[in-house]
């Protein structure tokens, strides 16, 4: 017997050390994963951007934001949105989940009681037997198990953060598109009143013989073309209320809403470090709890190559006897038995150490990918605000040269050395520069929208931190 034990303990020495290197192991982010030089400079075809240490993402929604409306609408939507209800009871299972893997830990204790009557004695017989049982975690299973369990809660966690930033986005975006398309109408109501009073101007200069019929039928024409398209700006103020209603989970309802001429200029935006990604963007997370889950996945194949340790103690407590009743060899059986468990599934295991292997160098490399995309996402937005920044200044220097223009043609043509041709086209340049320079103020701020959300903003410190990450996974 004691050599038996003998043998038993020098291969539980043997075999922790051969695999100590491969199943007690943190996981580390690998070092061919770079999170440099993802940033592409806007003004540079060459050059990546030369980052700040400050990064917009790290302010909070609610100071980014300053638009007392929009900021109501944004906590309406996180307190009713369905998307944010439905991960965050994903997120309530996945916790559940990870209890149940911390539990594994502990030993399992199982009871059966019964009892019966004997009429010839008359006597009550009761018996109440115990099974306690704990696998004791020699090589890391149940170790690698729950650190599993637990970079699959952070990835979860990550996705709920995701949907939040995602809606915030998508209530600002929605937001400022209103306002817009309110700016557009104001446009088209005011130059349709302009037009309806040319109209009557050129019916009196055509009594005077100065304008022909179709100088006022082109004039007709245009104001009636300009009325098509109030309605359709109407059509599309309509559609974005009914889908902002969705988002903050009400039925389609009037937004209550400011005004795109009373927004705040743009702040210079700072984006940081490229590596802020890591911390702040919610996918960039998911990627990185992926390949972690995938990592400790291969420590829980490479450890079932080894023996499970399971000790098990089996006792009974009837009225009859008056005490407990222990078996203590099961626990050195079982022992023995479960050593060499292992050889018959060698096949197996093989096969699920290469796919889990797999799967980790898939996920290092998705992991990658998912960086990469982040930086284009941030280099796009970027460019593209220089790009509005750069228009608007232009369009309002062509609103100024267009409106003197109009002025002007409008006196030549009453005084007869300009025609209503000329009137006619200057007017629909202007228009159409008033309506493109709503456009670019809001393509102004929706790419600060972008730009705050591609960074990783809308969530703070707070809600990146998981409950569970006070205490140690380690």
């Amino acid at each position: 017997m004691k050599r038996n034990a003998l043998y038993i303990l020098s291969s539980i020495v043997l075999l922790v050390s051969l695999s100590s290197c491969g199943i007690y192991g943190s996981y580390k982010r690998p070092e061919e994963v770079t999170v440099e030089r993802l940033f592409r400079s806007p003004d540079s075809p060459t050059d990546t951007l030369a980052s700040a240490e400050g990064s917009i993402a790290q302010i909070s929604w609610r100071d980014f934001f300053t638009d007392p409306y929009l900021t109501n609408l944004i906590e309406q939507a996180l307190e009713r949105n369905i998307d944010i209800r439905v991960a965050q009871l994903g997120l309530e299972q996945s916790r559940a989940a990870l209890l149940s893997a911390k539990l594994g830990f502990l030993p399992g204790i199982s009871a059966a009681p019964s009892g019966q009557y004997t009429h010839n004695t008359e006597q009550w017989t009761y018996n109440l037997p115990i099974t306690a049982s704990w696998e004791v975690d020699l090589f890391g299973k149940i170790r690698n198990s729950y650190r599993q369990q637990y970079h699959q809660t952070k990835m979860v966690e990550a996705q709920a953060q995701l949907v939040q930033t995602n809606i915030i986005a998508a209530v600002a975006n929605s937001y400022y598109t209103l306002l817009m398309l309110d700016r557009q109408l104001e446009i088209a109501e005011e130059t349709i009143e302009m037009w309806q009073e040319n109209l009557r101007v050129l019916r009196i200069l055509k009594n005077t013989g100065n304008i022909t019929e179709a100088a006022i039928a082109q004039a007709e024409a245009q104001t009636f073309a300009l009325l098509d398209m109030q309605v359709d700006l109407l059509k599309q103020q309509r559609s974005v209320e009914n889908a902002l209603s969705v988002l903050i989970g009400v039925p389609p309802r009037q937004i209550e809403r400011g005004r795109l001429t009373e927004q705040l200029p743009p702040e210079p935006l700072e984006v940081g470090l490229p590596v802020d990604l890591l911390s702040n963007r919610p996918d960039v997370r998911m990627a990185e709890e992926r390949l972690a889950m995938a990592y400790y996945g291969a420590n829980r194949a490479r450890s079932d190559f080894l023996p499970s340790v399971k000790l098990t103690a089996t006792g009974a407590w009837t009225n009859a006897l008056g005490q407990v009743i222990v078996d203590p060899f099961t626990f050195i059986g079982n022992a023995v038995g479960s050593l060499f468990q292992p050889i018959f599934n060698n096949g197996r295991n093989v096969a699920q150490l290469r796919i889990a292997k797999a799967q980790q160098e898939q996920a290092t490399v998705e992991f990658q990918k998912t960086l990469l995309n982040a930086g284009v996402e941030v280099s796009d937005q970027l460019y593209s605000y220089k790009s509005y920044t750069t228009k608007i200044v232009n369009r309002a220097q062509q609103l100024d040269s267009l409106l003197r223009a109009v002025e002007v043609t409008t006196q030549l043509m009453k005084l007869g050395t300009a025609t209503y041709l000329e009137l006619l086209t200057a007017q629909q340049q202007l228009l159409s520069a008033q309506l493109g320079y709503a456009a670019d103020t809001f393509g102004v701020i929706q790419s600060q929208i972008n730009l705050y959300k591609a960074l990783g903003g809308g969530t703070t410190e707070a809600d990146r931190q998981s409950p569970e990450s006070a205490k140690s996974a380690h």
